[in-house]
């Protein structure tokens, strides 16, 4: 079996895809499933090849998880414009070129041609992000003979026909 990492994933220490699928293959077959407690647990030995893909650092780590949490905060929080429509979200996340990015309300985004396009392009690539996955689905369920290979495919096809829509 041959291990990579997939695009623009971010695994932290630079570590060889090859050793950290067959370290997280072996903690599967060990326990009979991979959870996420099981790979922290065998992570927290210094020697484990998946040791250098954490945070050990508790302050450090304890902020990067709050932030994860400020973040989760932001994108819960919808408003109502008017009375008896659909909540909208309130804030939009605008990714910047260097890879960072903020929130804005989504009032003003749609207003700002920077932050807007910036919003837009996160929606295509979510789309093509939606379409690999399918697509790897399909894989799969073509190796299984799986009955849900029709469903699959027609979520393609809508998958692409938005993209297309976007894009054009």
């Amino acid at each position: 079996m041959i291990y990579k990492f997939r695009k623009n994933s971010f695994v932290k220490g630079g570590l060889d895809a090859q050793e950290i699928g067959e370290a997280l293959e072996a903690i599967r077959i060990r326990f009979g499933r991979l959870e996420t407690e099981r790979v922290l647990s065998q992570a927290s030995n210094p020697r484990s090849i998946l040791h250098a893909a954490f945070e050990w650092d508790d302050e450090v780590a304890a902020n990067q998880h709050r932030l994860d949490e400020a973040r989760t905060l932001v994108r819960s929080v919808e408003i109502i414009i008017t009375q008896g429509e659909e909540p909208e979200p309130a804030f939009v996340h605008v990714r910047e070129s260097d890879g960072g990015g903020y929130y804005q309300s989504t009032r003003i985004a749609v207003k700002n041609k920077s932050e807007w396009d910036a919003v837009y392009a996160d929606a295509v690539a979510a789309l093509n992000i939606a379409d690999r996955n399918l697509s790897r689905l399909l894989q799969i369920a073509g190796r299984l003979k799986n009955g849900k290979i029709g469903k699959i495919k027609k979520a393609r096809v809508s998958v692409a026909k938005a993209t297309e829509e976007l894009t054009v």
